[in-house]
Formats: C-alpha cells, structure tokens, sequence
C-alpha cells in the first residue's frame, strides 16, 4: 500500500490553504507526523485526504486516484478522525463504536468482540456502557479513536488526537498506533503539536508552514535547530538523554510576541 501526494493545492471558499504541495510515498507501517504552527494547513491537508474537500493535484491510493473511488470504497480504505467531534448523541460507547464499525454496512458475527478489543486495546474497556454524553474530553477522544481503529482502515487520519488526553494514555496511544501500523501494514497520518512526540514514536515526519512543506523525511531531518528557527520561530537545541532519545530544548523565542496569529 502506499498514499501518494502530488501537487496538491486546496483551501476554504476561494481562500487556498495548502499550495501545490507533495509529499514522499507514505507506504504501510508509516507512522507519519504532521507538524508545524497554527495555520500552517496541517488539519486541511487531513481532511483533503479524507475526501472533504475539494482540490487540485493529484491523490493516489494504491496507484488509483481518490475521487475515482466509490464512496464505500473510500470508506473502507479511510477513516479520519477530526480534531472537534461530532455532536455527541445520546448511544453507549459501545453502541457508538459498533456504529463505526458497520460503516458501508458492514456485518460480520464477531463485532462484538471486535470493538470490546479495540476498547481494551486503548485501556478503556470499562466505559463500554457509559453514555457518551457523560464522558469527559480525554474519554470521548479515545472513543473516537477506537471509532477509528475498529474499522481497519489501510489509511488512518488523525488530527490532534492526543490533545485531550492525559501523558499516560498519550504514550499507550502512540504505542499502539505505532505497533498497529507495523502490525495491520496500515499507514497512519497524525496531526502533533509535542515535538518530543513525534522524535520518540514516529518513523517520518512532514513539516508544514503556510500551507508548503519545509521538510519530510525522518523526525529527526525535520525537527532541526535551522527548521524550528525558520518555521517556529525559535532558538531551540536537540539534544539526546540519558536514556538515548532525543528531545528539544526551546531557549528562547526569536520573533516578537505581537507578531499577528492567523488561523489558529
């Protein structure tokens, strides 16, 4: 499997966010960071692949083009997970993720058993019967997570997942989608803001800035001292720890605190 990106240019309204952009073949087994600042086009660029948007360029999945794919098709490839969820209606987290599962009516006798182990696998089996409108933010984003995870995608599209979530179950998550993603040869595109994250779970990386890529390739090549300056507008170190892993130290910030924020 690999998801192909080339010259891809699509936006809001006439306003056109990301600019004839492409990025390295993502192939099976790829946890792949989207990084970069407030508007930099990372949440458009998840949705544009998710079939939400319209665009130009070109978008292949298994060598066939996106829009050429039935809905139902698409479907079964992909599933997104966007960073504000739907409305939450009034069904057991249990009931929600089944719903999930039989997305393009889907049916299969083991279900059940399905979705109670990917609950597990996200350490939230026991809110199997609570309602969803009694579930807190960190809660209701693991529900939309195993919503995802339930379906199998070969595609799995996830913007800012871990945003809600407490350091524990943020390490289990990165954890598991990294093993998933070897596991189910599935390729896993995850919109981060913690650079710390991306260095330590991730295998590659794409670093966005006004809707252009700045640097792909791996964490490490596009979390640099020259990339975060340019970009973050930071002076910034990376540095390896004791426990041989790498993380950024932020010393100082080089653009001036007024400078105007768009798009956040």
């Amino acid at each position: 499997m690999s998801l192909d990106v080339q010259g891809l240019s699509a936006g809001y309204a006439g306003r056109r966010v990301l600019d004839a952009i492409s990025l390295p073949s993502i192939a099976d087994g790829c946890l792949c960071a989207l990084l970069g600042p407030n508007g930099s086009g990372k949440s458009t660029l998840l949705k544009t692949l998710a079939g939400l948007l319209p665009y130009q360029g070109q978008i292949h999945l298994d060598g066939l083009e996106l829009t050429a794919m039935p809905r139902a098709e698409r479907l079964s490839r992909l599933a997104y997970l966007p960073q504000s969820l739907p409305r939450v209606a009034h069904l057991r987290v249990i009931e929600a993720v089944l719903a999930a599962l039989r997305v393009g009516g889907r049916r299969h006798p083991d279900d059940l058993a399905l979705a109670e182990a990917v609950l597990q696998k996200l350490g939230c089996e026991v809110l199997a019967l609570r309602q969803l409108d009694t579930l807190s933010g960190g809660q209701r984003q693991l529900v939309g997570l195993a919503q995802a995870l339930v379906r199998e995608p070969r595609v799995l599209l996830l913007d800012e997942p871990l945003s809600a979530l407490d350091l524990r179950h943020q390490l289990r998550t990165m954890e598991l989608l990294a093993a998933l993603a070897q596991e189910r040869k599935m390729a896993v595109l995850i919109v981060l803001h913690d650079l710390q994250v991306a260095l330590r779970h991730c295998n590659a990386a794409v670093l966005l800035q006004a809707g252009r890529v700045v640097a792909a390739g791996t964490p490490a090549q596009a979390i640099s001292p020259d990339n975060l300056a340019h970009v973050y507008g930071v002076l910034a170190r990376v540095e390896v720890c004791s426990q041989g892993l790498s993380q950024v130290i932020v010393d100082k910030a080089l653009r001036d605190s007024n400078d105007p924020v768009q798009n956040i």
